[in-house]
């Protein structure tokens, strides 16, 4: 499981974290991935949904998506 992804602002776009991300649904091919982002976090939230996920619910501050076989 992973709790938190934070690339440093001097090295955003620069793809760190698709690449990250990427590694990950390889390594585990046919998982579901779920998680939280904060609203405010527009870049973030676009990095998601880059990578296929959708969102599922939102919260006050949150929007919940999830990427995987249960809805693809």
């Amino acid at each position: 499981m992973i709790h938190t992804v934070c690339i440093l602002p001097e090295h955003q776009t620069q793809g760190i974290g698709t690449r990250l991300v990427q590694r990950l649904f390889v390594r585990h091919a046919g998982e579901r991935f779920e998680l939280s982002v904060l609203k405010v976090n527009v870049r973030a939230r676009a990095l998601w949904e880059r990578l296929g996920f959708r969102t599922i619910a939102e919260s006050e501050h949150h929007f919940r998506m999830k990427r995987g076989a249960a809805h693809e």
